[in-house]
C-alpha cells in the first residue's frame, strides 16, 4: 500500500515487473520450474504493461494538473516533500517518450531537458534525447495552427519561434481565473476546467464580500449530543450552503467498508467477481461495482475517468454512522431518504470529471420514492499527503481531505431544482490514497424537514 500511495514508487515498481520479471521468466528452459512459477504466480494479478502506462500517465495527469517540475520528480520530490524514491534517466526517457506518443508536448519536452542535464556518459544515449527534442519542435510546430485552440498540452507559440514559451494551461488558468459560468457550463467549460486547476492549486477566488461572513466555530445546537461533544464547523459558503465538519466521523465506524473496498481492489480480475460475496450481507460483489459512467456531456480533456466503486446498504456501513450523519445533517438519511452508501477510491492523477450530484437528465426509477438528490455527503477516509480535497470550480475554493471529516453541502434549491454552482470534482491525490464515503440525500423524506427561507430558492439555516 505504501508504494501506491507514491507516483514515483508505483512507475519505478511497475517497471521492474514489465521490464524485468516478464524477459526473467521468457529465459527459464526448466520446464518443470516454470509450472510451478504459473502456478504460484497464476492466483497474483501481478502489473502488466497496460498498468505501466497507467502508472506513467497518472504521473503525467498530476503533472498537468498540479504543474509538478520533472526536475523535482527525478530526485524523488513531489512539491517539497522528499518521498525518498527516485528516477533514473531511463524512467525519465520513458516517461517522455510515452508523453510525446500522447502528443502531451508540455509534459514530454521537460523530461527530455532533464534526460540531457542528467550528464550521462553515453553519447549515443543524449544523441537520441536531441533528436527527440527536434521532432517534438517539428510535431508541435505543425499541429499549432489546427490543433492550438482546443488542444491542452501546447505551448503559447510555436517553439521554433520561442523554445521557452509559456505554456497554454498557464495562460488559460490567468486568462480564466475568477470567471465563474451558469447553467451546464458550470462544469461542461473549458473554463471551468482551468478554475478547477486554479482552485486546486491554492489560487482560490471567493470573493472579499462573502469571506468576511465565514468562520469556523465548535458547533453545539445541531443536537443535544453535541452540547457536551462538539463539532468542529467550517462555513465554506452561505449560498449554496457548504460545510466542513473537521473529525466529525471516527475512523472506525468505517473500517468494514474500509477493508472490503481494500479487497475488492486488490483481488484478481481472472478471479469472477459473482464467486465473492461481501462479508456481511452475502451480496455479490459483481453486484456491489458500480461503474463510473455518466449520461451527460462532460468534459473531454481527460485520460481514463476512474475511481473503483463500491456500494453498501445502511446496514453493512452500520447504523451507528447513518445516526450519527443524520446528527450531523440535520436530515433524514434512513430508508428511502437516502441513496446507499458508496466508496470511492481513485488512484493517482484520475479524473472523475467536473459534474453536479443532482439527478438533472438521468432516468432514475426511484425518482417517484425519492424525488431530486436535495444534498450531498463526502466522509474522508484517508488523510492524503498532498491533494486529494473537493474542488467547487464555480464557488472559487476547495475542501481540504482529512480522514474522518464530512463535506455536506446542498446541491438543489428548495423546489428541487438542480443548483450548479455546487459543480464540483476532488483535487487529485499527488501523494496519498483518496477514499471517501459517499452519501446522497434524496427530497422526499426532507419535504418537511427544513423550512423554507423567505428569499427566493434559498435554504433557512440553523
Amino acid at each position: 500500500m505504501e508504494v501506491v500511495k507514491n507516483p514515483i514508487a508505483l512507475i519505478r515498481m511497475t517497471n521492474r515487473f514489465v521490464t524485468m520479471l516478464q524477459p526473467l521468466r521468457e529465459k527459464l528452459t526448466d520446464f518443470d520450474l516454470l509450472q510451478k512459477i504459473k502456478e504460484v504466480l497464476g492466483s497474483i494479478a501481478l502489473p502488466s504493461l497496460d498498468d505501466h502506462y497507467e502508472a506513467i500517465e497518472s504521473l503525467l495527469n498530476l503533472q498537468q494538473f498540479y504543474d509538478l517540475k520533472p526536475v523535482g520528480l527525478v530526485t524523488g520530490k513531489i512539491f517539497t516533500t522528499d518521498t525518498g524514491v527516485p528516477l533514473d534517466a531511463n524512467h525519465a526517457l520513458e516517461i517522455g517518450n510515452y508523453a510525446m506518443t500522447k502528443k502531451m508536448y508540455t509534459l514530454a519536452l521537460p523530461w527530455f531537458w532533464i534526460v540531457i542535464s542528467m550528464k550521462l556518459p553515453e553519447k549515443n544515449f543524449v544523441d537520441n534525447v536531441t533528436k527527440n527534442i527536434a521532432a517534438l519542435i517539428q510535431q508541435h510546430d505543425s499541429d499549432y495552427d489546427t490543433h492550438l485552440s482546443k488542444g491542452l498540452f501546447y505551448f503559447e507559440e510555436k517553439l521554433a519561434n520561442n523554445l521557452f514559451s509559456r505554456t497554454m494551461r498557464d495562460v488559460k488558468m490567468d486568462l480564466y481565473h475568477g470567471i465563474r459560468l451558469p447553467g451546464h457550463e458550470s462544469y461542461e467549460s473549458e473554463i471551468t476546467y482551468y478554475n478547477l486547476l486554479n482552485v486546486c492549486n491554492g489560487r482560490d477566488f471567493v470573493t472579499e464580500c462573502d469571506r468576511k461572513h465565514l468562520f469556523c466555530t465548535f458547533d453545539t445546537k445541531k443536537h443535544p449530543y453535541f452540547k457536551i461533544n462538539s463539532v468542529k464547523l467550517e462555513i465554506l459558503s452561505w449560498d449554496p450552503y457548504v460545510v466542513l465538519l473537521h473529525k466529525a466521523i471516527p475512523t472506525e465506524f468505517f473500517e468494514y467498508t474500509w477493508g472490503t473496498t481494500v479487497s475488492l481492489s486488490i483481488v484478481n480480475s481472472t478471479v469472477p467477481k459473482s464467486s465473492l460475496r461481501l462479508e456481511k450481507s452475502g451480496t455479490p460483489l459483481e453486484k456491489a461495482v458500480q461503474k463510473s459512467i455518466s449520461p451527460r456531456n462532460g468534459v473531454t480533456h481527460r485520460i481514463h475517468p476512474s475511481p473503483n466503486k463500491v456500494r453498501f446498504t445502511d446496514e453493512q456501513v452500520g447504523m451507528d454512522l447513518i445516526k450519527k450523519m443524520e446528527m450531523l445533517t440535520g436530515l433524514n438519511i434512513r430508508g428511502n431518504g437516502s441513496d446507499p452508501f458508496v466508496v470511492n477510491s481513485y488512484i493517482h492523477g484520475n479524473p472523475v470529471g467536473i459534474h453536479v450530484d443532482h439527478l438533472y437528465g438521468h432516468n432514475d426509477e426511484l425518482m417517484a420514492i425519492r424525488g431530486h438528490r436535495l444534498a450531498s455527503t463526502i466522509i474522508y477516509m484517508t488523510d492524503v499527503e498532498i491533494g486529494g480535497g473537493t474542488a467547487f470550480p464555480s464557488l472559487g475554493f476547495s475542501a481540504k481531505a482529512a480522514a474522518g471529516s464530512m463535506l455536506f453541502w446542498y446541491g438543489a434549491h428548495t423546489n428541487g431544482d438542480i443548483d450548479f454552482r455546487t459543480a464540483h470534482e476532488g483535487c487529485y491525490a499527488a501523494l496519498g490514497l483518496r477514499w471517501v464515503g459517499v452519501k446522497f440525500i434524496r427530497q422526499w423524506d426532507n419535504f418537511m424537514r427544513k423550512k423554507c427561507s423567505p428569499k427566493r430558492n434559498q435554504w433557512l439555516l440553523d
